[in-house]
């Protein structure tokens, strides 16, 4: 999505390789959290259905991964800051909240992936939405200093990514 921002060749320029390369270890550390969490509320299932996971196998305890989920979420929020890219940290508050709500166990009002719905929606508004929009603003707006356009290839890229994501079943 960040390339959807390039225009010309020249663009390519080694301050827009820095601000992708922010953007991606910020992502990085937010996946980190986000699957870490994932398995932390998914122990008891995950020794059924997925023992060679790290915290199901026992290869990691339940304190070292809710630290190492928290200092993850905390180090993609930092990122976002730091650059001082505010359409980066809302895109990763976005996806940590979306995340959070399809992992938590706590009734009724999250554990989104209780429900089908539920879980195509998480992963229409993660993974199709949020996440990619986010890097794209991120570029536009932030890198390029230009004002957000709602390009024919960026709804084009994003309905694609419901699709894959499975939004549409």
């Amino acid at each position: 999505m960040s390339f959807l921002t390039v225009q010309k060749m020249s663009d390519l320029s080694p301050l827009f390789f820095l601000k992708l390369i922010q953007a991606l270890v910020g992502g990085m550390f937010m996946q980190m959290y986000v699957c870490g969490f994932n398995q932390i509320c998914d122990i008891e299932l995950d020794k059924v259905n997925k023992p060679s996971l790290p915290l199901a196998a026992g290869e990691l305890s339940m304190r070292t991964a809710i630290i190492v989920s928290s200092i993850s979420a905390v180090m993609g929020f930092s990122i976002a800051l730091i650059v001082g890219s505010p359409p980066l940290f809302w895109g990763f508050v976005g996806w940590f909240t979306v995340a959070t709500a399809y992992s938590a166990n706590v009734y009724p009002l999250l554990r989104w992936k209780r429900f089908p719905f539920m879980t195509a929606f998480y992963m229409l508004i993660s993974k199709a939405l949020v996440v990619p929009v986010a890097y794209y603003m991120h570029m536009q707006v932030y890198f390029f200093l230009l004002s957000l356009v709602v390009l024919f290839h960026l709804a084009f890229l994003c309905g694609n990514n419901i699709f894959l994501s499975g939004g549409f079943h």
